[in-house]
């Protein structure tokens, strides 16, 4: 804030005048930004996209973020070989692409709301403030999916299907065979499953 003042330092004084011709300046600019898109015919891509596509950025930084800390942990990589380091973060982005993919098919398991994206499909204008849909909030309310199930994080429902077991098991017999049991899936998991399309585990 220093420039919108103009300071008086003496020996034994100090005074400060605002320098009201740049604040007011500046206050007509508050709350406006600009996006210059540079190359993008307006036929390829109109105001509205170009906004909405920068907007869309904050989804790439988040899939950074938990990349490199809560969910992938791309860090610290203990490569010396740049074919190994470029091997590794291929790993990650290929892990981040099926992440996106498994939260977009869970949603309804996860705190996501699932009215999201028509609600921006509707909006007026990009700038515009998305609110949370009625059953988006209620689904946070009451901690349940509509069918009754505990709503998730998606780290939480990792560790919820990570609890699904297959156990090598053998009777207490001198040369019994041994065989595999898988423990039984939860309505959780069952419709974890069901939601990505994909047999539950069997024997």
């Amino acid at each position: 804030m220093l420039k919108h003042f103009e300071l008086n330092i003496g020996e034994s004084s100090f005074s400060y005048q605002p320098l009201e011709e740049l604040i007011a300046k500046e206050a007509r600019l508050d709350g406006f930004y600009v996006i210059r898109a540079r190359n993008i015919e307006a036929q390829t891509m109109d105001e509205k996209q170009i906004v909405a596509t920068y907007k869309s950025l904050s989804g790439v930084e988040r899939v950074f973020r938990n990349m490199k800390t809560s969910t992938l942990k791309v860090r610290p990589i203990f490569h010396r070989e740049s074919d190994m380091v470029r091997a590794h973060i291929f790993i990650c982005m290929l892990a981040a692409h099926v992440q996106w993919h498994m939260q977009h098919a869970l949603k309804e398991l996860l705190f996501n709301d699932e009215a999201l994206e028509i609600q921006k499909e509707q909006r007026p204008s990009p700038v515009d403030k998305t609110e949370r849909s009625e059953s988006a909030k209620r689904k946070s309310a009451n901690k349940k999916t509509p069918q009754g199930l505990p709503v998730q994080s998606f780290n939480t429902l990792l560790k919820e299907l990570g609890s699904l077991s297959k156990s090598t098991c053998k009777a207490n017999i001198a040369g019994a065979p041994t065989f595999e049991k898988i423990s039984l899936p939860t309505p959780l998991q069952l419709r974890a499953f069901e939601l990505l399309n994909l047999p539950v585990p069997k024997v």
